[in-house]
């Protein structure tokens, strides 16, 4: 939510693609951020390339990754890249 804030187009990504629509909707609606909800595996590389390809091929590109997949219990601090 924070990135479509801030002007970003947000991608949600998920196995489940109610879920992704749902949470792509609920940005749009409360943000009026562009949103793309695309189905995928990620434990499948070539749903990941596909999923990369589309949005690729739709926002000319990625500026932010954001990788948030799992249900474990392993807690790692997010890292901003300096430049």
């Amino acid at each position: 939510m924070r990135f479509a804030e801030e002007g970003a187009k947000v991608v949600i990504l998920d196995k489940n693609e109610d879920q992704a629509a749902a949470v792509a909707k609920e940005i749009r609606t409360s943000t009026g951020a562009e949103t793309l909800a695309i189905t995928a595996d990620v434990t499948e590389e070539a749903e990941v390339t596909r999923a990369v390809d589309r949005v690729v091929e739709q926002f000319n590109g990625i500026d932010i990754l954001f990788n948030n997949a799992g249900t474990g219990a392993i807690r790692a601090p997010v890292y901003q890249a300096s430049s």
